[in-house]
């Protein structure tokens, strides 16, 4: 994506990577982390800079409590 972005001459100023459904962000992290370091001429000029998580209000104390027993 990066290569043909620079071959057009028009460069990425965001990328957004939606996650549906169950995801833990710690793991969307370290796997970027991991591709960084392992793929490092596909992921060429990114960086992680932020990571958003929305959750179900009506249900997450009740799920986060039970994961943290």
């Amino acid at each position: 994506m990066m290569t043909r972005a620079a071959e057009r001459g028009q460069e990425w100023d965001h990328i957004v990577v939606e996650s549906s459904g169950v995801a833990e962000p710690r793991e969307i992290r370290d796997n970027f982390r991991d591709a960084m370091v392992t793929m490092q001429d596909v992921l060429q000029g990114t960086r992680l800079d932020t990571l958003v998580t929305v959750v179900d209000a009506s249900t997450f104390l009740t799920e986060y409590e039970k994961r943290n027993r």
